[in-house]
């Protein structure tokens, strides 16, 4: 298992994350965005950190992880192990 460090300000990397994920997304020749179901679960992580809720926002990054096919979201919730000791996979599972 790779161990994971933790960064120096996690909530910063979080709010990053989610900026680069959704808030810049660029709108289609009509002016919309298109918003895919995995943003949409991106943003209740997002929401959910912001409100202290890790517990709930751990197990909504879980259901996302789950309907992906490959990893490319940053695993943003392993700033919420209690010891960073411990692997990103025992952090989210």
């Amino acid at each position: 298992m790779t161990e994971f460090q933790l960064p120096g300000d996690p909530r910063r990397e979080i709010i990053a994350s989610f900026y680069r994920t959704i808030l810049k997304r660029e709108p289609d020749e009509e002016g919309l965005t298109n918003y895919t179901k995995e943003d949409l679960s991106l943003e209740t992580v997002f929401m959910l950190l912001l409100a202290s809720d890790e517990a709930k926002a751990i197990r909504e990054y879980k259901e996302l992880r789950s309907i992906r096919e490959e990893e490319t979201l940053p695993l943003t919730l392993a700033v919420f192990c209690k010891d960073n000791e411990d692997s990103i996979e025992m952090c989210i599972n």
